[in-house]
C-alpha cells in the first residue's frame, strides 16, 4: 500500500523536477495497482535514470505491474516530447525479492552484479541485485509475449 507519505514525498520530487511518476489503475475497480518513478536522472553525456516499482495488493503478480513497466520503459527510451530520452536504465532489487529480480529479467534487463550497503530501506543499510538496460538492447516485442517453458533461463 502506497501509504501518504510516501505519496506526498514522491509528488513534491516531481515537482521540483527530480524524478517523473506514473501509476497503473485497474481498469475494472479503478484501483491503484502500482506506483512506478523514475529518478536520479542524469543528463549531459550520461542520459541514464534508475526505475522503481511497487506493485499493491490485491494487484500484485497479475502482469498489471510488467504491463505498466513495458509502457514506461518505451516512454523512458522514446524522443522528446512525449518520452524522457534516456539512454540507460538501472533497477536495483533486494537479493530475496525474488519477483521484482525475475521482472527485471523479463523485461530484459542484464544483472550487472550486487551493491553491497546500497539502499537505506526502513531504516537500514540494504544490499541491492543491479539490472540495467540501454536504449539499444531495448526490444519492446520481445517483452510483449508469453513466457514459455521453452524460454532459455536468463541468466
Amino acid at each position: 500500500m502506497c501509504d501518504d507519505r510516501d505519496f506526498w514525498n514522491i509528488l513534491a520530487q516531481v515537482e521540483l523536477g527530480l524524478e517523473t511518476a506514473f501509476i497503473s489503475v485497474d481498469r475494472d475497480d479503478r484501483g491503484i495497482a502500482g506506483k512506478f518513478t523514475v529518478y536520479n536522472v542524469l543528463r549531459g553525456s550520461s542520459q541514464s535514470a534508475m526505475l522503481g516499482y511497487n506493485a499493491f495488493l490485491p494487484y500484485a503478480g497479475t502482469g498489471r505491474t510488467w504491463e505498466a513497466l513495458v509502457l514506461i520503459v518505451d516512454t523512458c527510451f522514446a524522443a522528446a516530447p512525449h518520452g524522457l530520452e534516456l539512454h540507460r536504465l538501472e533497477i536495483n532489487c533486494e537479493p530475496e525479492n525474488a519477483r521484482s529480480i525475475a521482472l527485471a529479467r523479463r523485461l530484459g534487463f542484464r544483472h550487472e552484479g550486487r551493491s553491497p550497503r546500497f539502499q537505506l530501506l526502513n531504516g537500514r543499510w540494504r544490499d541491492c541485485e543491479k539490472f540495467a538496460l540501454t536504449a539499444e538492447e531495448w526490444v519492446p516485442l520481445r517483452c510483449c509475449r508469453p513466457v514459455t517453458s521453452q524460454d532459455p533461463d536468463p541468466r
